[in-house]
């Protein structure tokens, strides 16, 4: 899956349809995939292979790529570490995350991650491998907040559970005003189709919940409902569910 002005080489995703649901309108019909992240089919298959010679780890790491995930390509660190060992029906998933926790590095470094990234590849990194200048965060943390929310569901495959749903929540719609609060900053455009004492609606800068002030109404016949209407000059409603 490419974005309109990208090449199949740099992808959104390589991964596997499972399930495609059809909503919408016959003039905007909406269809929706449900993909598999291409990572789970390290939980389907296995490996196996005797090194009777002492073998670097990255080397074993390209066989079982090569030999049981043939449909993706691969990025392997060079260790520096060898094993002698026999593999007989090892799971894979489980196998590289065995690799990874005991691999070693020229350059000092004990670990490494493995994953299957958007463009279908095999990675076998050495921790630190890439750092990020900004981080996401929703301010729990203590970092500046630069989204609003998180997500992240974990797939059922796996100890521990390879995560290959996340959701950032960036913005959760368009609103207007974008700030959602200006409306109640003015009385201008407020009024009630209901007894209204004299001098109200008034803005009320003492009682408020966002901004600097909100809209106050008063009345002293209220019976059993109180209505309060604000005109629009102009409001752009479509795509609104209404």
């Amino acid at each position: 899956l490419a974005a309109q002005n990208e090449s199949l080489v740099y992808k959104i995703i390589t991964a596997r349809v499972i399930d495609r649901v059809t909503s919408g309108d016959p003039d905007e019909p909406v269809l929706r995939l449900v993909l598999e992240d291409l990572g789970e089919i390290m939980h389907e298959r296995t490996f196996s292979k005797e090194y009777a010679m002492a073998t670097q780890i990255s080397s074993i790491v390209d066989a079982v790529s090569d030999d049981s995930l043939p449909e993706l390509f691969h990025q392997i660190d060079a260790t520096n570490r060898t094993l002698v060992n026999r593999f007989s029906l090892e799971n894979v998933w489980s196998l590289l995350q065995k690799l990874a926790e005991t691999a070693k590095f020229a350059t000092g470094e004990t670990g490494a991650n493995f994953y299957v990234d958007p463009g279908g590849a095999l990675r076998f990194k050495k921790y630190g491998a890439w750092t990020a200048a900004t981080k996401v965060s929703d301010g729990s943390d203590g970092n500046a907040a630069n989204i609003l929310d998180i997500q992240v569901r974990e797939t059922m495959k796996g100890e521990p559970k390879l995560v290959n749903d996340v959701l950032v929540v960036i913005f959760e719609e368009e609103a207007l005003p974008r700030d959602e609060d200006s409306l109640t900053e003015s009385v201008e455009g407020w009024s009630s189709p209901d007894p209204t004492d004299g001098g109200y609606p008034q803005s009320d800068t003492g009682d408020f919940q966002a901004g600097t002030a909100s809209i106050h109404f008063n009345t002293t016949n209220p019976g059993t409902q109180y209505r309060m209407r604000c005109e629009f000059s102009e409001l752009d409603i479509s795509g609104f569910d209404s």
